[in-house]
């Protein structure tokens, strides 16, 4: 009874651990330390639009962008030690498209693998650009005003001066 007893908890406690392995919004996945997939979950399909069952046996690196390849490298040749990382990089869409995501990995060297989740931070990625573009038109069109401009706190100190100003 006790081994039966003991068997019934572990098979639960692996149908809790595959439920949230298959539910998670997040990329989930477990990479040898060589770089390519051995298990993905479901949310490859639903952020990348790849089904998890063609990944495993694949680089992680066939799907990044050519820029982000050698810092990726760098990236994983330090998690391979055991250290634990987090760090940015673009995957390429199964529609062809490119996706900014975070990865943060742990790995376990004595067994030659990597656990890893992968957030999309697309859409973070454009509105950070958006203000940087915003910044750099703004400050252009500051500078080549040939109308002086101040900003003044509410102290009276002046906290802002463009080059007409000075």
């Amino acid at each position: 009874w006790l081994l039966r007893a003991h068997m019934l908890r572990r098979g639960r406690g692996e149908k809790e651990r595959d439920r949230i392995f298959n539910l998670s919004l997040d990329m989930l996945a477990i990479i040898g330390l060589d770089g390519t997939f051995r298990r993905c979950n479901p949310a490859f399909r639903a952020i990348l639009g790849y089904a998890p069952e063609d990944l495993p046996g694949r680089p992680l690196l066939d799907f990044l962008h050519a820029e982000d390849v050698a810092a990726t490298v760098r990236e994983l040749r330090n998690l391979a030690s055991g250290v634990p990382g987090t760090f940015e990089n673009r995957c390429r869409c199964a529609d062809g498209r490119y996706k900014w995501l975070v990865w943060s990995v742990n790995s376990v060297p004595e067994e030659k693998l990597m656990y890893a989740v992968a957030h999309d931070i697309t859409g973070r990625k454009s509105a950070e650009e958006a203000l940087r573009a915003e910044y750099a038109f703004r400050k252009a069109m500051e500078e080549s005003l040939v109308t002086g401009l101040r900003a003044i706190d509410m102290s009276g100190k002046i906290i802002y001066v463009n080059p007409a100003f000075c």
